[in-house]
């Protein structure tokens, strides 16, 4: 007795949408048992794959058929390209010929010989099929599974170069004296069949032009697709660099990516990285840029991704600024410059050298700053740079103010006082270039001085024994400043008329020109008692010149002397008086 089990069939979906092209795997068993024994056990593979692409040249009306140059018993052969624009691979199933005559016709290849005279006996090229013996020749039809069970994986982006080969007699050709390809290059699916370049010959050398590949290509993708990377992201951003990102993706052996200002990716060229972020640099400042990117895969997935795109735009140039200084004073000054709305801040120091600020900086959003406590009558040095997005930097630029003195009323002083005269001097006051002075007994001034250059003056004539008040304020100017200073009072009291007439003995010493530049004449109202000395000494107690006198006339030579504020002092055996001079 037979006893038959046969299990259930049953199946099982492989695949999901990252895998199109095996659409499902169906498993059948059968068992057949005899004796307790396992008799047979069957299985059977289905497999679906994704639809195929056909590109094809035109259809001729006539054909060429004849002999390449020189072809004899070796044979003809006449070359095509296929040119693989997608990011995956395919994979070459059938090509399409219409023959030319019923001798063995071979199907040969070349991944590196794409240009010039082809020679299928080089090391170079492989052969792909063997048809032995077409049956239907010399027709205007393309028998598109011509050579067909192909399995030739063309990577994306690549072309190869083929030759049909006819042993040893005819090829067949579009003929330009029959009917010329209304085009030379035929797509399908992101692949293009070219016949632009070819040539025929015999397959030693083929290498004639003027004939066309009659025939055409079948393929499909080589595997699932290769996942395209995720979002991408742009971060620190500068008028020349920035930072882009995005996902890593599970199993990537790497990536390609261009950054272009043009609005699709590039044939060739692209660059490649194993990480997730790319920072190009020495871009256009103000320009829009365009990343693409896309994923490498290792089989079965198809080679590379799909592109993903990320427009940006560079930053403004980061750029220096312009100051203005405004409102200086003797203490203070208001700086301003030029803003940008891309800005993100400014940096800003106020120095007394020109050395480039390195740490100690001052940020602030605003575009002016008013800075105080300043020394007066002092040059500062400021520098102020732009922070711009991405944290990019402009130069610094520098420029420079001096903060205004203040006009201040002089410090004064009273020499050669006696009953009908007095000297009253002061020391030059800074940025001042005029004074005004009143003399009289009021303390307080009038208000209506005379202007005078010099820095100090003689009163005279006076009356003995009264008190005198001298005014005097500075008049100054001060880059483009003009300004007076308050007024300034010293009083003094002449002599009584009593101490002249008793000793009987008027005396007074003059001194001119003051301030004096060659030599200054001194010249004395009195008589001298005993030895007469003329001595000339600086602020500091320095004698620079030492004279004895014996006339009521001397003049001092000046012209080694150098220019200052000096002290002529004169002495006798009764009398001692001293005169501010100014040597010029």
């Amino acid at each position: 007795m037979k006893i038959s089990e046969k299990s259930p069939s049953y199946s099982d979906n492989i695949c999901t949408s990252a895998n199109p092209f095996l659409h499902y795997l169906s498993i059948s068993i059968t068992k057949v048992l005899a004796g307790g024994k396992l008799l047979f056990l069957f299985f059977s593979l289905f497999f679906t794959h994704a639809p195929s692409s056909t590109a094809q040249t035109t259809i001729a009306t006539t054909a060429y058929t004849g002999n390449g140059s020189g072809a004899g018993s070796v044979g003809t052969g006449i070359t095509f390209s296929i040119t693989n624009n997608n990011g995956g691979g395919i994979i070459l199933q059938e090509v399409g010929y219409s023959p030319g005559s019923t001798n063995q016709t071979q199907l040969w290849y070349s991944a590196t010989s794409l240009t010039g005279t082809a020679n299928i006996a080089t090391p170079t090229w492989t052969q792909l099929a063997t048809v032995s013996s077409p049956t239907t020749v010399g027709t205007t039809v393309i028998n598109n599974s011509f050579f067909t069970g192909l399995s030739l994986v063309i990577p994306g982006g690549t072309t190869y170069r083929f030759c049909v080969v006819v042993v040893p007699s005819t090829a067949r050709y579009h003929n330009p004296g029959g009917v010329t390809p209304s085009s030379t290059v035929f797509s399908s699916g992101g692949v293009d069949l070219v016949t632009t370049s070819s040539l025929w010959g015999s397959q030693s050398s083929v290498g004639n032009t003027g004939r066309y590949y009659f025939g055409s290509i079948t393929f499909i993708p080589a595997g699932p697709p290769c996942p395209a990377p995720g979002p991408i992201s742009v971060s620190n951003k500068t008028s020349t660099s920035a930072r882009l990102s995005w996902p890593a993706v599970a199993g990537s052996t790497g990536y390609e990516y261009h950054v272009t200002t043009a609005a699709t990716p590039p044939a060739t060229g692209q660059l490649t990285t194993t990480s997730t972020q790319v920072n190009p640099s020495a871009l256009t400042p103000a320009t829009n840029y365009n990343l693409f990117v896309r994923n490498k895969c290792n089989p079965p997935n198809q080679a590379t991704s799909s592109w993903v795109n990320q427009p940006f735009t560079t930053n403004p140039p980061c750029s220096k600024r312009i100051i203005k200084f405004t409102e200086i004073t003797a203490t203070s000054a208001k700086i301003r410059w030029n803003g940008e709305g891309h800005a993100t801040q400014y940096e800003y120091m106020l120095k007394q050298d020109t050395s480039m600020p390195v740490t100690g900086t001052t940020s602030i959003t605003d575009t002016a700053v008013e800075i105080k406590t300043l020394l007066e009558g002092t040059k500062y040095y400021f520098f102020v740079r732009m922070v711009c997005g991405g944290g990019e930097l402009s130069p610094w630029v520098l420029d420079s103010f001096t903060t205004r003195i203040v006009c201040r009323p002089p410090d004064l002083k009273v020499q050669n006082l006696n009953h009908e005269r007095a000297v009253i001097y002061w020391d030059r006051v800074p940025s001042a270039v005029a004074y005004q002075y009143e003399v009289s007994q009021s303390p307080t001034p009038l208000g209506k001085g005379t202007r005078i250059l010099t820095n100090s003056f003689l009163a005279f004539p006076l009356r003995d024994n009264e008190v005198y008040y001298f005014h005097v304020k500075s008049e100054c100017s001060d880059q483009g400043f003009d300004s007076e200073s308050d007024w300034t009072t010293t009083s003094f009291k002449t002599w009584p008329t009593s101490v002249a007439s008793t000793t009987a003995d008027p005396f007074m010493i003059t001194a001119f020109p003051n301030p004096a530049k060659d030599q200054l004449i001194v010249r004395i109202l009195g008589n001298l008692h005993g030895e007469a000395r003329l001595e000339l000494g600086d602020v500091n107690g320095k004698v620079v010149e030492n004279v004895v006198i014996k006339n009521n006339n001397t003049i001092l030579d000046l012209r080694k002397i150098t220019p200052g504020i000096y002290l002529l002092k004169y002495a006798d055996a009764q009398h001692i008086e001293t005169i501010r001079i100014v040597k010029q």
